[in-house]
């Protein structure tokens, strides 16, 4: 971290926000050498970055052909490139060994039978397992299941060491990080950004991008055009440690819930999704239902111990899809609102956003943009 009485007077580039989104689109920045630096109101990857369960499920969560699903299926593609570069500055473990979702009603196998067909259609590898089948790849899932789905390409990152590699690979990369920093007024002359005043200092920048994630509007002295309809949503999780150091071969949704396997005997267990504001407790009933329902769809950890509970506040958006590109203020940009898809939208993200600042042209985000109608339309946030 820099010290914030050594800061810089101008960067090309601010960046909002330290998570997944904000130090990737760092990273990505300082490789084009341009001069970045990154304001946190707190810890760097400490919100919902750090909370979140590291999923690759391009396919799980997003089922319709559309803008947010390529986008999410680009950004998985570009996952082993990805953390290959971020190996030289960190290990980052990468498990790419698909993902299952457990059928327990004759509705829900229905339903992954269209799935399997129209991911077959798309040349993607997935296929049903049938109760016979699922004991041969997953002996955890409880034997009273019907079926599942199996889709090959999806899977797991470890967020955690995700955010040690990001951490220095940005500062391997003279990128300024400053954290615990004030909320950041931005500043303006009603046309275009002139950088960021923080504590009564100003940081002068000809950009400035607002990847805060569920802090988005905590910026200061935004414009109204540039308001940002983004709300937090808290996801709790708990993490298992087995007796035995058995473990689940992959991600396995099954309950309502979704379980990670982190190879070492511990397996981490979510979520819930919960419209409270900002607060980022854990609370009993969202504790205990998860253990309960991790324990009903895998019978076989029942004995285990829960080691650790924690939360975290998603960025969710009315229609759901994050927003990414330009605002009425020039100069000003946004890379937030990614709701469950933040640690799989981190390098599609940093890669489209700055290529747009590098060229000016921001079309390949137009259907993320923030004056699309979907944004100012839909009815409740999509959780």
């Amino acid at each position: 971290m820099v010290s914030f009485d050594a800061m810089d007077t101008h960067s090309d580039v601010i960046v909002l926000g330290a998570g997944v989104i904000g130090l990737s689109l760092a990273f990505e920045l300082a490789q084009q050498n341009l001069r970045v630096s990154v304001f946190d109101i707190g810890l760097a990857f400490s919100g919902a970055s750090s909370a979140a369960g590291g999923m690759l499920v391009p396919w799980t969560e997003v089922h319709e052909p559309n803008a947010l699903q390529q986008l999410c299926t680009d950004s998985f593609a570009m996952y082993p490139s990805y953390v290959s570069r971020l190996q030289r500055y960190g290990n980052v473990t990468l498990r790419l060994s698909g993902v299952l979702e457990i059928a327990h009603t004759a509705e829900r196998m229905a339903e992954f039978e269209r799935r399997a067909t129209a991911l077959q259609d798309a040349g993607i590898d997935a296929h049903m397992l049938h109760m016979n089948d699922l004991a041969d790849e997953e002996p955890l899932v409880a034997h009273d299941a019907l079926g599942g789905l199996l889709t090959r390409a999806g899977g797991c990152v470890a967020n955690r060491e995700l955010g040690h590699a990001l951490h220095a690979a940005c500062a391997a990369n003279d990128v300024a990080l400053y954290e615990h920093v004030a909320s950041p007024e931005i500043v303006h002359d009603d046309e275009r950004v002139i950088g960021v005043r923080i504590g009564g200092a100003l940081h002068a920048g000809t950009t400035v991008i607002n990847a805060m994630g569920a802090w988005a509007n905590n910026a200061i002295g935004v414009p109204t055009s540039c308001a940002i309809p983004v709300s937090p949503v808290r996801g709790q999780l708990i993490s298992l440690r087995t007796c035995d150091e058995t473990n689940l071969r992959r991600v396995t949704w099954s309950q309502g819930i979704y379980a990670v396997p982190r190879g070492d005997g511990n397996i981490d267990i979510g979520a819930t999704s919960e419209n409270v504001g900002f607060d980022v407790r854990n609370t009993k009933e969202g504790t205990l239902g998860l253990l309960d329902a991790a324990r009903r769809a895998f019978p076989t950890l029942h004995e285990s111990s829960c080691f650790r509970a924690w939360a975290g506040l998603r960025p969710a958006t009315p229609d759901g899809w994050p927003i990414l590109g330009k605002t009425p203020l020039d100069g000003y940009l946004l890379a937030t609102g990614h709701y469950r898809h933040g640690i799989l939208l981190a390098p599609i993200t940093a890669s489209l956003m700055a290529k747009a600042v590098v060229t000016n042209d921001y079309s390949e985000l137009t259907p993320f943009a923030l004056e699309r109608q979907s944004l100012h339309h839909a009815s409740e946030v999509v959780c």
